[in-house]
């Protein structure tokens, strides 16, 4: 959700900055690529332990089931 609506706000063309003020806003956008980054790591980091868990619950309800 977070990477679409960045999409379409680095696209977004409605306000003519200045030249300092562009170059702030490109840092900005970096640092929101950084942490959009981090959340993706985050994301799966967590998500994996789920699904371990999920998978080792199951193979134990196929044994003893």
């Amino acid at each position: 959700m977070l990477k679409g609506f960045h999409a379409k706000a680095a696209e977004a063309t409605s306000f003519v900055q200045e030249p300092e003020v562009s170059v702030n806003r490109t840092r900005a956008w970096g640092v929101r690529t950084v942490v959009s980054g981090m959340i993706d790591v985050i994301q799966s980091d967590l998500a994996r332990p789920e699904f371990e868990t999920s998978s080792a619950e199951a193979e134990v309800q196929k044994q003893y089931g």
